[in-house]
């Protein structure tokens, strides 16, 4: 996951292939110009303005592909962080045993869905669908279960996972959904 930030941004934009074709393509002709062109050329007027306007256009255009690219990375990785669960609850104010406590910068709809997941003996899985109830006044998601798989809800209530191992995905898997579904039959 990348870091927020201008340097998580730089470290992005600068990290991997692009940048050594950017440096050969602009590198080598530089170099070749600095060699091969004589010294004492000097420009006339005409000539300089016209250098002088392509000049503080590339400038322009470079600063604003670096802006457009912040937009993009900054919508596209520094938003898209993951919920994170930071407690639960025991507490049936919801019709449920648990209220999980969910923190995220985004803002989530009342009554979204989603999966928590952790991993077990090695294997990420699905264990639990919950439920986007409100935002308290901490500004943290309560959410409700909805379905728990039995293994992990006893896993649960005998403390033998934390928080930190619970990852929140706002994407439900079909599979979890026809979990859910075949125990509600």
């Amino acid at each position: 996951m990348q870091k927020k930030g201008f340097l998580g941004f730089f470290k992005y934009i600068f990290g991997g292939f692009v940048i050594l074709y950017w440096m050969f393509i602009t590198g080598i002709p530089s170099i070749l110009g600095y060699v091969y062109i004589p010294n004492g050329i000097t420009l006339d007027r005409p000539s300089l303005a016209i250098l002088t306007i392509i000049i503080f256009t590339l400038i322009f255009l470079c600063s604003w592909l670096i802006y457009q690219g912040w937009q993009v990375y900054h919508t596209s990785f520094a938003q898209n962080d993951l919920p994170k669960i930071v407690d639960f609850l025991r507490s049936d104010n919801y019709g449920e045993e648990f209220v999980f406590l969910v923190e995220n910068e985004s803002n989530i709809n009342s009554g979204k869905i989603a999966e928590l997941r952790r991993y077990s003996h090695g294997v990420e899985v699905s264990f639990a669908l919950i439920e986007f109830m409100e935002k308290n006044s901490k500004g943290q998601f309560q959410a409700k279960h909805i379905w728990f798989s039995p293994g992990h809800l006893r896993e649960l209530k005998l403390n033998c996972f934390s928080v930190s191992e619970i990852t929140v995905d706002l994407n439900v898997n079909i599979n979890t959904l026809n979990k859910y579904m075949e125990e509600l039959k």
